[in-house]
């Protein structure tokens, strides 16, 4: 199933768990980008294979220009032996070769080794994440690119705590950001990622039912904690027009004082089992016009 869908100034109230969204002016040919925009892919040492293909053929079916992919390529590194990574490593490899289109990479969680490891003691924990930056052909564990007069700036989410991680930019990220967003032009346009959401209502349903109580030990895992910081930085720039994330396997959008917050989903679902908290595995088309437009649609597999 595809749907298009068209993201605009005007979309109303906190969130939308569907995305059926409004409409914004319409796209211009002179400029234009098209990319698959695809997250939380998950890929294990072996990917099921009819599951797998179907995705495949239908991510290769529509032309695009470029892949822009949100982070946790693989299946998990945070706590995996060193073979299971080279293995999981190995078919993030294989599906770029199959693909042959540019890859604009973000770190995901799931990305970085090590830092749920038995004993791991985190003296050096940026150094987890060189194997993922290096795989995932990517320029720093965060960066800037420029297509046509569209700027896209590339976040890493995870910051290393004891036992694991939480959502949050280090220092110098958060001054390179500042920096970097004082740099662009204002009459270019603004594509923000992060892995985890900057922004979010239905990460408060990642977990259908909390008997235990464990929603409060996970949800600085779950949702950007300096959040309120990164989001009133980025209300300052008008020609900041669309904050896209992965993390949760859900999708949603939200405007926040006039910007589109865009939670898209998971290409695996629920691990390659399905569809997650009512969600199923899909990917997204992303089309950027020259005057700021843009449109939206998703594909299920």
């Amino acid at each position: 199933m595809e749907r298009s869908e068209f993201l605009g100034a005007s979309m109303a109230g906190l969130g939308s768990l569907i995305l059926p969204v409004s409409h914004l002016s319409s796209l211009t040919a002179k400029h234009s980008l098209r990319f698959h925009f695809v997250t939380d892919m998950h890929l294990p040492e072996t990917p099921p294979a009819e599951v797998y293909r179907r995705f495949i053929k239908k991510l290769k079916g529509n032309r695009v220009d470029f892949i822009l992919n949100g982070g946790d390529s693989i299946y998990d590194a945070l706590k995996a032996t060193p073979e299971s990574v080279d293995g999981q490593w190995k078919s993030y490899a294989s599906f770029l070769n199959e693909i042959s289109l540019p890859v604009h990479g973000c770190l995901g969680n799931h990305d970085i080794e090590k830092w749920e490891l038995t004993g791991y003691t985190g003296s050096n924990p940026t150094e987890e994440k060189n194997r993922a930056v290096k795989e995932m052909g990517m320029p720093h564990r965060y960066y800037r690119f420029k297509r046509e007069n569209w700027h896209f700036i590339i976040l890493d989410s995870s910051t290393y705590v004891k036992g694991g991680y939480e959502a949050r930019l280090d220092d110098e990220q958060f001054s390179w950001l500042r920096n970097e967003l004082s740099k662009i032009p204002s009459n270019e346009h603004v594509l923000i990622l992060s892995h985890i959401p900057l922004f979010s209502a239905c990460y408060r349903h990642y977990l259908k039912d909390d008997p235990k109580g464990i929603f409060p030990k996970i949800e600085s895992r779950l949702l950007h904690q300096d959040g309120y910081a990164i989001t009133e930085l980025l209300s300052r720039y008008a020609n900041i027009r669309l904050c896209l994330s992965g993390h949760l396997h859900m999708q949603e959008k939200i405007e926040y004082k006039g910007l589109p917050y865009y939670c898209l989903g998971a290409v695996c679902g629920n691990m390659w089992k399905g569809e997650f908290n009512g969600f199923v595995p899909a990917f997204f088309t992303i089309e950027l016009g020259g005057n700021g437009a843009v449109k939206l649609s998703r594909t299920d597999y």
